[in-house]
């Protein structure tokens, strides 16, 4: 699954999202209005003076039309029309912008909305911690983020789902029921799927989907509310109050049956491709069907629904439909179990018997599981958004081998020994010791104790360090999340502050600074992409001299100015304007600022853009730890999330992409 493609289709999906609201929306006022028209009609025929002096002057103040009858494009220019027609828009458009205001903190904000419970890291619950385990496997060898994971109790049934409107405040929530009752490959299986959705753009999507379908769920939602109120009404008049009520509550809920009806049509549009390219991706990222096939069976056999109040609302964002369905599903949001499961694996039913006799079959069906051949990748690009089984064993035996005082320091926002002492760890490990200014830094910010316990977690590192830094980043990356903005902000103005302590920054300073900037702090997304080079040729020039001067060359072997004629063969493919090589130290504040720029790229052109960059560190035919590193980083900034095995890649092993075939 290209990574780049699918980043391109979720934002075309945003354009349709608006095409299908806006259908929806002109659907639903011209069925009320049809409504409308035909019982004037029947009043109109029943030739009741009252009746037609009632509807004619309230069309056009005058008698002269009594005797006559109004055609529907006539009737949708009365004021009854135009004002059904706006009091609709109305209503929607306040629900959707309440709606997506209160989906500003992201994936909390949904996981706030179903109740769900979040999984301290460090938990001691072994079912929570084996999923924490998964979670952190699958993130650390994709090269992403490690979303926060939520579980909701006491719903028994099998589902899960991610939220969020960037890749740092995403969210992985998972119900009681797929805690308890899936396998460790089972739930593998179900968190490959999740977060292919992240790969493929889903998730913004899906938080549109949400806010612009709850203007027009909050119609019905209004209707039922007051019909529910119609029982509580007291009082001499009652029961011509409570005729009224239950009138316009009746209204009110036919309507919002209509406005569910073209909602779950909005839905089933944008979700069901999504479902079968997420299972098909899922399994490609393992390259075993058993463990998303198993708790596929699992869905089918002990279902997938939720008690949830606003399991309607996310319904959309679930593995597996949440909400029973009329019609048989014709309108669900997800196509049918069984299709699914004859997508991945087809022998699936014999599968499912083997699995239903559990009698040690195992190799039987292990045979019906026939597993999709994974397709070969031809650079590192190609393994953005597309991880494999080797990613996902090495970040498992990475994480296994690591002492187990750093794991729980990374997991732990708070504790004596914490996250934040972890980056400090790693600070220190890359210059080899903190300056006595950079101490009392640490000392005057925190206490003794924080940099002595730095110290000590320095030591605990393992001694190939560079190949371990961003896989402990990313560990710790949660937990300096779920810091409080004051204490975020203390950190940050810390670690610029012993980075720039000597008045020299190195690579790897530079790195680690940008990845925790932008993990408590993620820019909001930009709109308005840059879909030509040449508006960031300074960026560009500035990002390919600092990847290049960063590179191994061998200024003995010819050509002799080696690193100039790269550049020359690198900056043609942007612009027929020369240019030429930055040289000098590492300027961490331009390469900084030439990033922010690049990060609005067309994901189209961000392929371009890190592919010429993976050419330059590979012209030497391998790729060393402190490149494969800065690339990791480029790629993340850019939000291009690029597997653990690109630092196992060597250039003999790889072709060079056709970039004339992708411009």
């Amino acid at each position: 699954m290209d990574f780049f493609e699918q980043q391109a289709l979720a934002r075309r999906k945003t354009k349709w999202l608006v095409g299908y609201f806006l259908i929806a929306l002109t659907l639903i006022v011209l069925t009320l209005n049809t409504v409308a028209w035909l019982v004037y009609l029947l009043l109109s025929q029943q030739q009741t003076q009252a009746a037609i002096r009632a509807i004619d002057s309230s069309i056009d103040g005058s008698m002269d039309s009594i005797n006559q009858t109004l055609h529907f494009g006539q009737w949708l220019i009365t004021p009854w029309g135009i004002g059904i027609a706006l009091g609709i828009i109305g209503i929607i458009a306040v629900g959707s912008l309440f709606r997506w205001i209160s989906l500003s903190d992201g994936g909390l904000a949904v996981a706030r909305l179903m109740n769900a419970r979040f999984i301290l890291p460090d938990t001691n619950d072994r079912l929570e911690k084996q999923l924490i385990n998964v979670v952190e496997e699958m993130a650390i060898a994709s090269g992403t983020f490690v979303p926060h994971v939520y579980v909701i109790d006491h719903e028994p049934g099998i589902n899960a789902f991610v939220a969020g409107t960037t890749q740092q405040d995403t969210v992985l929530v998972i119900t009681q029921g797929a805690l308890t009752q899936l396998s460790r490959d089972e739930l593998q299986g179900v968190v490959a799927h999740e977060f292919s959705h992240i790969f493929h753009g889903d998730v913004r999507t899906n938080m549109q989907l949400i806010a612009i379908l709850a203007g027009i769920l909050l119609i019905g939602q209004a209707g039922h509310y007051i019909l529910d109120s119609a029982t509580r009404i007291r009082g001499r008049d009652s029961e011509k109050a409570i005729a009224v009520t239950l009138s316009i509550g009746a209204a009110m809920t036919v309507v919002g049956s209509i406005g569910l009806f073209f909602g779950r049509l909005i839905k089933a549009a944008i979700s069901r491709q999504r479902e079968f390219l997420a299972d098909a991706s899922a399994v490609q990222f393992a390259r075993d069907n058993q463990g998303l096939a198993g708790a596929l069976i699992k869905i089918e056999q002990q279902g997938a629904l939720l008690r949830s109040a606003h399991a309607e609302e996310t319904s959309h964002m679930c593995i597996a439909e949440p909400i029973r369905m009329a019609f048989g599903g014709s309108m669900a949001s997800h196509p049918p179990i069984d299709k699914r499961l004859d997508a991945i694996m087809r022998h699936w039913k014999l599968f499912k018997l083997e699995k239903s006799r559990d009698i040690g079959t195992e190799n039987q069906a292990t045979q019906a599981a026939q597993t999709t051949p994974q397709k070969a990748k031809n650079s590192a690009i190609d393994t953005i958004g597309n991880p494999n089984i080797q990613d996902i064993q090495q970040a498992a035996i990475l994480i296994g081998a690591l002492p187990e005082i750093l794991k729980q320091a990374a997991h732990s926002p708070r504790n004596d020994i914490n996250a934040t002492q972890v980056i400090l760890a790693l600070l220190f490990s890359d210059n080899g010791q903190f300056s006595d200014t950079s101490e009392k830094a640490i000392v005057a910010a925190y206490d003794d104790a924080t940099l002595s316990n730095s110290k000590m977690l320095a030591a605990h590192l393992p001694a190939d360090t560079v190949t371990w830094r961003l896989p402990i980043v990313e560990m710790a990356m949660p937990s300096i999340r779920r810091l409080n903005q004051t204490e975020q902000q203390r950190f940050g103005h810390l670690l610029q502050r012993l980075i720039m302590d000597d008045k020299h920054v190195t690579l790897f300073e530079y790195v680690l600074y940008c990845l925790v900037i932008k993990s408590i702090d993620p820019q909001k997304p930009n709109h308005r992409l840059i879909k030509q080079f040449a508006a960031v040729a300074d960026d560009i020039q500035q990002l390919l001299s600092t990847v290049i001067n960063a590179s191994d060359y061998d200024d003995n072997k010819p050509p002799k100015d080696r690193k100039s004629v790269v550049f020359t063969q690198q900056w043609q493919h942007f612009s027929s304007e020369p240019r030429q090589l930055i040289s000098g130290a590492f300027n961490a504040t331009a390469v900084h600022q030439a990033l922010k720029n690049l990060d609005q790229l067309d994901i189209s052109r961000k392929k371009i853009l890190l592919s010429r960059l993976e050419a330059v560190a590979l012209d030497d035919h391998q790729l060393n730890p402190h490149e494969a590193e800065l690339l990791r980083a480029i790629a993340e900034y850019l939000g291009c999330p690029m597997p653990l095995s690109v630092q196992q890649y060597r250039a003999d092993k790889l072709t060079q992409l056709d970039l004339h075939q992708i411009r």
